[in-house]
């Protein structure tokens, strides 16, 4: 008896189907689950620089043990654009969700306008931060 070619895979056959499935599953849920805590994660150290009156722009970022590294970042002082800035890589220390140290490398900040003016700006910019 030969077998009917559009008759169903034998239990074994689709038993291993399912054993191919799941750990695709899974590989396909953890990309997806971290490319969305990626972008959560650019979201909050945004909302976290804007708390404490920076606008800060990055092209990637690298999260550490007690580190958060943003490479490509463009800042300025929340209120005005006399104090603008660039970085080839920002390095913010923490301890917790506090902010404890940062470091910049090959970075350029530029004053526009007035110096009475950015020196008002600079005077009223929160010095501990608000969060």
């Amino acid at each position: 008896m030969t077998p009917n070619p559009a008759s169903p895979a034998p239990p074994a056959r689709r038993a291993r189907r399912w054993w191919l499935a799941i750990p695709l599953f899974l590989v396909v849920s953890l990309a997806l689950g971290l490319g969305i805590g990626r972008l959560m994660l650019g979201r909050i150290v945004r909302s976290r620089a804007a708390n404490l009156g920076i606008e800060l722009d990055f092209d990637s970022l690298e999260l550490g043990l007690h580190e958060v590294a943003v490479s490509g970042a463009t800042f300025a002082l929340a209120g005005g654009s006399e104090i603008q800035g660039q970085a080839a890589l920002l390095r913010f220390r923490l301890d917790g969700f506090s902010v404890v140290a940062a470091e910049a490398k090959d970075a350029r900040l530029v004053l526009q306008g007035q110096v009475q003016s950015a020196a008002a700006l600079v005077s009223t910019w929160p010095s501990g931060g608000a969060g």
